[in-house]
C-alpha cells in the first residue's frame, strides 16, 4: 500500500485504484482535494471542504476508511446510483465513526429510473451524529423526491412520491427521537413535503434537538419539546 506522513490539502484529487492508500495523520480534503475510486483508505478522513466520489464520476463503487469519517459544512460527497441491488450503487464503508454535514449529491446512472419505496445505503459507520446539509439530485426522476435518513449506523437514501405525504409517528425506533428515521411511519424522517402527525396513542414524548427542521404541516397530539431547534 502507498503510505504517507502527513495530511494532503489542496487541489487535485487522490484516486483509489482498488488497493490501498494508508494515511497516518487524517487526510483532510479542503480547497476542492477529491478523494475518488474504488478501494481502502487505512486512516481518517476530514472532509472540511473537499469532495469524495466513490467509484469515482459516473462509475459505481466502494471507498472504505478504516478510521473516522468527517464531512464539515462546505463538504460534499457526491454518489452515483444504478439501481437497488448491492454492486450497482456508490458506497463509503467506513469503520470508525462519522459526522455528517454538508451537501450529498446524487447522479443516477446506467438507465436507473427508481420507483417510490426505492431505498439503498449508501454509507455506514460505527455510530453517526449529524445529517446532510442538503440533498441533490441533478437528473432527478419525474415525482419522486430523494430523502435521505440518518439512523445510528447507515446513511440511506429513499425516493417517496412527490407532494404531500402524511407521515405518522409510530416510535419503532428509539420512541423518543425525532431524528430517528425508524420512530415514522415511513421509515424516513419527515420532510418539508410532509403533513406530520404526532397521536396521542401512548402519550409519547418527542424530542427534536439541535436540528432545523421544515414540513409542510404539523399537527401535535401528545408532547413534542424543542431543544436549540427550529421547526417550521
Amino acid at each position: 500500500p502507498r503510505r504517507i506522513a502527513t495530511a494532503f490539502t489542496g487541489a487535485g484529487s487522490i484516486r483509489l485504484g482498488g488497493g490501498s492508500f494508508t494515511v497516518t495523520n487524517p487526510l483532510v480534503l479542503s480547497g476542492g482535494l477529491a478523494l475518488i475510486g474504488a478501494g481502502t483508505l487505512t486512516g481518517s478522513v476530514s472532509n472540511t471542504s473537499g469532495l469524495v466520489a466513490p467509484g469515482g464520476v459516473g462509475t459505481v463503487g466502494t471507498i472504505t476508511v478504516t478510521g473516522t469519517y468527517n464531512q464539515g459544512a462546505s463538504g460534499t460527497l457526491k454518489l452515483d446510483l444504478g439501481g437497488t441491488a448491492n454492486g450497482t450503487f456508490d458506497r463509503l464503508a467506513v469503520s470508525g465513526a462519522a459526522t455528517l454535514a454538508g451537501t450529498v449529491e446524487v447522479t443516477l446512472v446506467n438507465s436507473y429510473a427508481p420507483t417510490a419505496g426505492d431505498s439503498v445505503i449508501v454509507l455506514t459507520a460505527s455510530s453517526i451524529t449529524g445529517a446532510p446539509t442538503s440533498t441533490t439530485i441533478t437528473n432527478p426522476p419525474a415525482d419522486l423526491n430523494l430523502v435521505p435518513a440518518v439512523g445510528g449506523t447507515s446513511l440511506t437514501l429513499g425516493f417517496v412520491t412527490s407532494g404531500p405525504v402524511t407521515v405518522f409517528w409510530d416510535g419503532g425506533g428509539d420512541g423518543t427521537t425525532w431524528e430517528d428515521p425508524l420512530n415514522w411511519s415511513t421509515d424516513l424522517v419527515p420532510g418539508s413535503g410532509d403533513d406530520v402527525t404526532i397521536g396521542a396513542a401512548g402519550s409519547p414524548t418527542v424530542l427534536l434537538a439541535d436540528q432545523f427542521v421544515a414540513v409542510q404541516s404539523l399537527l401535535v397530539e401528545a408532547t413534542l419539546v424543542l431543544q436549540a431547534a427550529s421547526l417550521t
